[in-house]
């Protein structure tokens, strides 16, 4: 990311969050939900249900944080009176967003660690080509994560440093799945909650549909953003600027729909 300008503003950081929520929408539709829906171990509800749980994680996160840092003193955003007047900077809620993409993005990172190990456990042909893919799949996606940071109110160093912390999850990911593959198979049954939804929970089958999740909870985030027009903004000027952002999304989904042609 070193030949990003330190400081991005207006169209320029717009179109970044426009490729990140294009990023993760064909990181979602494309590779998540059909590896979640098509892995083993559990069916289709217990799928549903990590899908589910990964959701609410993110809400809870979310909004604890919002309260956390929330300003009591602090005027809303408009003078409306309805009752959801937003009652947050949008500094709090760029900043919240901001920790949430990078739990994400750590959480995500250990999923492809785990599907690393257990290509070479497979073989040494489908190890390097799981390698290239994964690289090939995370430039995209690490390129619009960079811009959400930056907005958020990171500097361009905090940011890079921030995104080389969020990728040792794929070293937890790969010693995992060494563990897994070595036949100690971590799993987090409880026989009371078995009992009452018929599922047994092993670490392995929850941690995609979990992590998906996290990510449709992140691109829900970002879908209001990209729906609010500038203050002020003519409407030719906000109608350039919604079919630049429209541009930028159809580039992050279909860089990702080629990566995942060429897997």
């Amino acid at each position: 990311m070193g030949f990003f300008p330190a400081q991005i503003t207006g169209s320029g950081l717009s179109n970044l969050v426009s490729f990140a929520f294009g990023g993760l929408l064909g990181d979602i539709f494309l590779h998540l939900l059909p590896e979640t829906f098509t892995q083993s171990g559990t069916d289709v509800l217990g799928h549903g249900l990590g899908l589910f749980m990964g959701f609410m994680m993110f809400f809870m996160v979310d909004k604890s944080l919002r309260i956390v840092l929330h300003n009591p003193g602090e005027k809303p955003l408009n003078n409306h009176n309805h009752s959801h007047t937003h009652e947050i900077s949008p500094d709090t809620s760029a900043k919240t967003l901001a920790y949430l993409n990078l739990i994400s993005d750590f959480a995500h990172n250990i999923t492809d660690g785990l599907a690393l190990s257990s290509a070479f456990y497979t073989s040494q042909a489908a190890s390097y080509r799981s390698t290239l893919a994964l690289l090939l799949h995370e430039l995209p996606h690490q390129i619009g994560d960079f811009g959400l940071l930056i907005q958020s109110g990171f500097s361009k160093r905090q940011a890079i440093a921030s995104q080389f912390i969020t990728s040792s999850g794929a070293y937890l990911g790969v010693f995992l799945g060494i563990v897994i593959q070595q036949g100690c198979v971590l799993s987090f049954t409880s026989p009371k909650l078995t009992s009452i939804l018929g599922y047994n929970f092993s670490f392995n089958d929850l941690t995609m549909p979990f992590t998906t999740g996290g990510f449709i909870y992140i691109a829900f985030s970002i879908l209001p953003e990209l729906l609010e027009i500038p203050p002020h903004a003519a409407n030719k000027k906000a109608t350039i600027r919604f079919l630049s952002d429209l541009c930028f999304i159809c580039i992050g989904f279909f860089s990702l729909f080629y990566m995942e042609m060429n897997e």
